[in-house]
């Protein structure tokens, strides 16, 4: 009997509940592979991590694949999208005069560039007739922008929910009271699955199948929503009373990619021709390039 080959997942706590699901539930185990995972703390990191072949499936945001269309040759095809989600959002401090979203100007607010709280603050700064230039930026990762906050470094935070409820447990547990900014008006991000060229090339059925193990656990979170938030919260190492809160928005649907999620991404072009000097004058990308159109007929038809 030969011996398995091995295929890595790239996860995160934030956007990679179906895997976390599908593994924990033994679904990976149906495929005739060994499927790991490797855990990072944001999707650019897994998108580098797929390019560099350290790992073979990696979540996206669609921000991450609109900077990846502008790659020559990026050697990574879009299988499925897995979700969309509006958890990202501002906290801020009341003590430092924010009661609402346009007393953030001037204010100095902690971020992680070309990732949803990158987007979500130029999304809500748009809204609020403000820019970037408005707000004084410190680039960070999410767990130091919680501390940055916690310690009065940072007036603010723009972080996605994991990190956001943690972060405002913590004010709280100080006696420091806070304000949420948020709207699925201001900001919706997709979540795709993406795979190496390589893996499809040679294991097209292994990349078919993983994206069935997802869709048994999207139904099983339908059909046991309560014993899948009680698997979930002990897989992402949130408390039961925090994790509720985000539970409560979390609603996958493995889907193909869509149109209106490839015209987001070319808006998303357009902005970053517009913003960033490196990309300037350079074309729309043909994003529709990057589909795998085989596993997507395989799962539509399954």
């Amino acid at each position: 009997m030969s011996k398995q080959k091995t295929f890595t997942i790239g996860v995160t706590n934030n956007i990679s509940w179906l895997a976390l699901l599908a593994k924990e539930l033994n679904y990976f185990k149906e495929i005739d592979a060994k499927v790991e995972f490797r855990r990072f703390t944001v999707a650019k990191e897994q998108l580098k991590a797929l390019q560099k072949g350290w790992v073979d499936f990696a979540h996206l945001l669609d921000v991450n694949v609109a900077y990846l269309g502008f790659e020559r040759k990026p050697a990574v095809k879009l299988i499925t999208c897995v979700e969309q989600k509006q958890d990202a959002a501002i906290l801020a401090r009341a003590d430092r005069n924010i009661q609402n979203p346009t007393d953030l100007k001037n204010k100095t607010i902690a971020y992680l560039p070309r990732t949803s709280s990158h987007m979500f603050l130029v999304k809500l700064l748009e809204k609020f007739n403000m820019n970037l230039t408005d707000v004084n930026l410190v680039e960070c990762p999410p767990e130091t922008m919680i501390n940055k906050l916690i310690d009065g470094k940072v007036d603010a935070i723009s972080v996605w929910s994991h990190h956001l409820v943690k972060a405002h447990y913590q004010l709280a547990e100080k006696g420091v009271s806070a304000h949420k900014f948020a709207g699925k008006d201001i900001y919706t991000f997709s979540i795709v699955l993406a795979a190496s060229e390589k893996v499809l090339d040679k294991h097209q059925a292994v990349a078919q199948e993983v994206v069935l193990a997802l869709k048994k656990a999207e139904e099983f979170v339908q059909q046991n929503p309560n014993e899948a938030q009680k698997i979930l919260a002990s897989l992402v190492s949130l408390e039961g009373h925090l994790f509720q809160e985000i539970f409560e928005n979390f609603n996958p649907k493995i889907m193909p990619i869509s149109e209106s999620f490839i015209k987001n991404i070319e808006d998303y072009s357009q902005w970053i021709r517009a913003k960033e000097s490196k990309f300037t004058g350079l074309e729309t990308p043909d994003y529709q390039d990057l589909i795998d159109k085989k596993t997507v007929a395989y799962y539509t038809e399954n």
